[in-house]
């Protein structure tokens, strides 16, 4: 194989002309080709405009340097004895390692044009050729390794910027989380310290709210009820009995039995309540489970008369909840009576006043779970100001 005519002077300034300027850096760039002439010729042009420039004899030395060397762009000969060109472009496919290609020909056809490009070959040079077109055809190489490595750095930067800006905004959604349970902390303990204030006008219930509250709460989730819903359950539950601040205290504290029309004031305080709480909106759920809490199921409770599903769930949760603390505990006039009578009334009374599917979860829970969940919340010892008749009627029923 040979060289056309040296290039003249005018060719090569021409050539120069036409091709970017290249960047500072040295390009690293292997030469391959069975024909020494062609290596010693392409290696003086190359290293002449500043290139870093190593050849190779042939394809397996070529293959053997690439995997050493982090070449920029090997220019090789397609057909050459053993390895081939095709054969090294199938190697730098599978480096993956932006390593751009040239191929060098004396036996062009369409076909091994085609197998050439395929295989990722950026151009295709027929010999004899042109000094400008090797430099413009290894300019143009490198220009778009340039872009490509350019657009792999700024899709680096990007992924970057993504994962720190995904990062803070966890980091935020943590600090909100946090802040927000917090709040909701804070609103609790409110509530409590609200439920404790209500009891100290009523000192023969103490405790009652939180008592009751425990249990609306673990009957629930004995049904399922979601963890979303349980929080709402939880704060009517405990305030199920704040519309009694709109109730005057000589009906409130009356020590024997109301009158008919002093009843129908006590009734409204299922409706005052609601009112107090419907306006704040992380009460709004809760406060219809204060307005229905008196409720039952088979539609002869007040205010409204509602009957079966027309009940929220907490509320019907809060009836088996709140008849079960009645029964079980203290009340002056009498001693509280034991697990199984209360077990027994809220039976016979399953499908009248209760929803016989929280009946049904309130018997799957032991005696020994209510004893754990109320004695947190005991009463203290009976007041010294209960009268003596009152206890002598409480050892009585004993």
């Amino acid at each position: 194989m040979t060289l056309e005519s040296p290039p003249t002077t005018d060719t090569v300034f021409r050539a120069v002309a036409e091709r970017p300027v290249k960047a500072a850096t040295p390009t690293r760039v292997l030469v391959v080709d069975d024909e020494r002439v062609i290596l010693q010729f392409l290696e003086e042009v190359l290293v002449g405009e500043g290139y870093d420039v190593e050849t190779a004899g042939g394809g397996a030395l070529a293959i053997q340097r690439i995997n050493a060397v982090p070449f920029d762009l090997v220019l090789t000969d397609l057909k050459m004895p053993s390895v081939g060109g095709i054969e090294i472009l199938h190697h730098i496919a599978r480096l993956d390692r932006n390593i751009m290609t040239i191929v060098m020909t004396g036996y062009a056809t369409v076909e091994t044009a085609v197998e050439a490009l395929k295989f990722g070959a950026e151009d295709y040079i027929i010999k004899p050729f042109q000094i400008d077109e090797i430099l413009i055809a290894v300019s143009r190489a490198l220009q778009k390794r340039n872009l490509i490595l350019e657009n792999q750095q700024y899709q680096k930067q990007l992924e970057e910027k993504v994962i720190e800006r995904t990062d803070q905004l966890r980091r935020t959604h943590r600090e909100l989380q946090q802040a927000h349970q917090n709040l909701g902390l804070a609103y609790d303990e409110t509530l409590r310290a609200i439920s404790a204030l209500l009891e100290l006008k009523d000192t023969e219930t103490e405790g009652h709210s939180q008592r009751v509250t425990e249990y609306t709460v673990e009957i629930g989730r004995r049904m399922g009820v979601a963890e979303g819903q349980v929080v709402d359950i939880w704060r009517g539950a405990l305030l199920h009995d704040i519309g009694k601040v709109g109730i005057p205290d000589s009906i409130l504290l009356k020590p024997g039995p109301l009158t008919p029309e002093e009843r129908m004031v006590m009734e409204t305080h299922s409706v005052i309540g609601y009112k107090a709480l419907e306006g704040i909106s992380f009460l709004r759920e809760a406060s219809k489970i204060v307005l229905c809490h008196q409720e039952k199921f088979d539609g002869t409770g007040y205010p409204q008369g509602l009957e079966a599903e027309e009940i929220p769930i907490g509320a019907r949760l809060f009836a088996v909840a709140d008849t079960f603390d009645a029964i079980t505990s203290d009340r002056p006039y009498r001693a509280g009576r034991s697990f199984e009578v209360a077990r027994q009334e809220i039976i016979r009374f399953s499908g009248r006043q209760f929803d016989p599917r929280v009946v049904e979860a309130f018997l799957r829970i032991t005696e020994e779970d209510f004893r754990r969940m109320g004695g947190r919340f005991a009463q203290p010892a009976l007041r010294a100001e209960r009268t003596e008749a009152h206890l002598s009627r409480a050892r009585a029923e004993r």
